[in-house]
């Protein structure tokens, strides 16, 4: 921790001082990018919400292979990120959620993803990240409530040319990519990209903690991880897009969009002592997007459809005779329609309205071609929107104003293996946004106001299925609602280069569903007991600050280099439930309790540079805070991880029979150097350069540090 200090105060001190001086060099060019996820043609520095956009220049060095690993080393979030290609994530305090119903919208290019499994995207055809913080249920719906990450894809372009790139470093890893932008005729144009990424050595975990571990954290790592390989993580997936851009004429175009992911045999390791099983998996997804926009002098007309599918096989063990023991199919579909209006010259109304169908549905097996009971019922989702927007943007003063009307239905199939009816929820809901921002002679005071909601998913309402433990649906479930408020104040020199903001955010949730266990439950005229299941919480309670800060030495010597350091942290003050608990006497009490799986510090901070000669460079930490997890590896159904109950966490509502464990705080660092000309880039990343041993889920420990080295080649 004092480490983790001293680098900060590092960084602000030097913020501090360069921020006094100025010069003539041009502001950021970012402040003038459209950001789409906001459905409207605005530009970032009109923007009240709080946005964070990760660039074509950070994305490529970033060592990253998916987008799991992107996000996380270079904005704040928190992720339950697992070996083998599966990882979810959240925002503002907001745990991660692995289902349909996240807390965490994720998009492309406006359009759902169609997965909440972000690992399934490779980096290669990304142009740019947007990332709104706080609810944007006033114009995306239920999805929304922690806030929106649009990925946005690159576009072709009217001159035809060409790319081949290749990797290879660290547990044999191997990444192999091609691109091409083919012109045909004046108005048309056809890009085609393919990657080919692998790992074929099982990689080992790291050997060291730069900020140091308690007792407790030694513990919860285990010590006997360090530098051991973690068996059964190696990999192999193909990425394929391709892209059609028409012009009709001057205000009419069509853009097509098509991408097909596909990964067989990826090892999953289940946990560092393999209690879970050594398995492997498939997963394919295909993403399909058509959009067809008009523009004119007065309106911006949009009509867009997608569909996405996604299909993965779960096997019974890693062997070649392996079975699938559990297959999973989800699909995603719908339209968009809406129209940005010009009313006057400083005031647009957006409207619109949304169409969207989700399904998932599954088989689980016992044996080659025998079915058993599924972990859950299939389900589908259908939700029915319209929406308005109305903004006003002039040279010191944007508000904007949102509502938007969502009726939802989620159903489920009767499934008798476990006890599931059918059944069917619907809500109809108004969700209302505010935002308004004020400039003057580089300040600008900012605050927004949105609100969200979350239907539960299926497996949390109907049924019970039996895996490691016995889960019970709870049909009594309510739909979980929330309302955020931030406000900040920021500060940005003429010339862009020192930049400074800190916003205030605070979260009240209502009804959010958390799990809880039964002393009790008949199910065929059995009784069981210690089952786990759901609840709705009274209330719970997200609040905290973010800071960015960055400052470009370059541009205040009047350089023609760039010489940045940057800061970008979330500080959570309070990430709370208060729940309603029945004593064996009948007499209720209400229990305030720290959440889960939620961190209370994340950020990153660095220098990057960027020379005329070509060569630039990248220095990266990411400061994974402490948070809270259940153990379990030390249960009534099997000791893995022997643990000392004086390591149990023991406040703000926990006692050592909840046996929670708090995670320590680690510090990753990421290095990147690289030269770039016109024709050719080559580069070296070493990715976790300290070689921490560290987990983003108790038990799955993560790679140590690897040496990447890349060579790209323009035609």
């Amino acid at each position: 921790m004092r480490k983790f200090l001293f680098l900060t105060i590092l960084c602000t001190a030097a913020i501090s001082v360069f921020a006094q001086e100025q010069d003539s060099i041009k502001k950021y060019n970012l402040d003038e990018v459209i950001i789409q996820a906001t459905r409207s043609d605005i530009k970032m520095k009109n923007i009240p919400q709080k946005i964070e956009v990760v660039t074509g220049e950070v994305i490529q060095q970033t060592p990253a292979n998916t987008m799991a690993d992107l996000l996380k080393t270079t904005t704040n979030l928190d992720i339950l990120q697992y070996p083998g290609f599966n990882s979810s994530i959240g925002l503002r305090g907001y745990a991660p959620k692995g289902a349909f119903n996240s807390y965490t919208l994720i998009l492309i290019n406006g359009k759902p993803m169609g997965t909440f499994n972000i690992s399934t995207l490779d980096k290669n055809m990304i142009e740019r990240v947007e990332v709104v913080k706080g609810p944007y249920s006033s114009v995306y719906g239920a999805n929304a409530m922690g806030g929106v990450i649009n990925i946005v894809t690159k576009k072709t372009c009217q001159k035809s040319k060409a790319s081949a790139e290749l990797s290879y470093g660290g547990f044999n890893s191997l990444k192999m990519a091609a691109n091409a932008n083919i012109r045909l005729g004046e108005r048309s144009s056809f890009m085609l990209g393919f990657v080919q990424n692998r790992q074929e050595r099982d990689y080992r975990i790291g050997t060291n903690n730069f900020l140091g571990l308690s007792n407790v954290g030694r513990a919860i790592i285990d010590d006997n991880s360090y530098g051991d390989r973690m068996r059964n993580s190696t990999w192999l997936y193909n990425q394929a897009n391709a892209r059609y851009n028409h012009q009709f004429n001057k205000a009419w175009e069509l853009d097509m969009e098509f991408i097909y992911f596909d990964a067989n045999d990826i090892k999953t390791p289940g946990n560092y002592w393999g209690s879970y099983g050594q398995n492997k998996k498939d997963v394919n997804r295909s993403n399909l997007y058509f959009d067809l926009n008009r523009r004119s002098e007065f309106n911006t007309l949009k009509i867009a459809a997608y569909n996405t599918s996604e299909n993965s096989l779960d096997y019974s063990s890693n062997a070649e005779d392996a079975y699938a023991n559990l297959k999973k199919y989800t699909k995603t579909y719908g339209f968009k329609v809406q129209d940005d209006i010009r009313l006057l010259d400083n005031l647009n109304l957006l409207v619109g309205g949304d169409f969207d169908i989700f399904s998932s549905a599954s088989e689980r097996f016992q044996a080659q071609g025998e079915l058993t009971t599924p972990y859950n019922p299939d389900n589908s989702n259908m939700s029915g929107a319209v929406f308005a927007q109305l903004g006003y943007n002039n040279e010191h003063l944007n508000v904007n104003l949102g509502l938007r009307n969502t009726y939802v239905k989620n159903e489920i199939e009767k499934n008798d293996s476990i006890l599931a009816p059918k059944a069917s929820t619907t809500l109809n809901v108004l969700t209302p946004s505010f935002g308004a921002q004020y400039k003057t002679q580089g300040f600008k005071v900012h605050t927004s106001y949105g609100s969200g909601f979350s239907l539960p998913d299926a497996f949390k309402t109907a049924g019970y299925y039996q895996t490691f433990y016995l889960v019970a649906g709870n049909p009594d479930l309510k739909p979980e609602t929330a309302s955020t408020i931030d406000f900040g104040l920021g500060y940005q020199t003429p010339n862009g280069a020192v930049n400074l903001d800190l916003t205030y955010f605070d979260t009240r949730f209502k009804d959010k569903i958390i799990g809880t266990i039964l002393d009790s439950l008949e199910i065929n005229d059995e009784i069981r007991y210690n089952v786990s299941s759901f609840k709705n919480a009274n209330k719970a309670n997200m609040s905290g600050f973010e800071l960015m800060t960055s400052v470009n030495i370059g541009r205040l010597m009047n350089s023609k280099s760039d010489f940045e350091i940057y800061s970008n942290m979330t500080f959570m003050i309070n990430n709370t439930i208060e729940e309603e608990l029945t004593s064996a006497s009948g007499v209720d009490s209400l229990a305030t309790k720290d959440m889960l799986y939620t961190r209370g510090i994340n950020g990153n901070f660095g220098v990057k540079y960027r020379g005329v000669s070509g060569f630039n460079a990248r220095l990266n930490a990411r400061y994974i805070g402490h948070r809270l997890e259940n153990d379990w590896y030390n249960s009534s159904w099997g000791v893995v991880r022997p643990m000392d109950e004086s390591y149990y966490y023991n406040k703000v509502g926990y006692t050592t029979a909840d046996q929670i464990l708090q995670h320590p705080d680690h510090l990753v660092f990421d290095l990147y150097l690289g030269f770039d000309t016109k024709k050719y880039s080559v580069g070296i990343n070493a990715s976790n350069l300290f070689d921490e041993n560290y987990a983003e889920k108790d038990g799955y420990n993560m790679p140590g540090r690897s040496v990447m080295a890349n060579v790209k080649y323009n035609f």
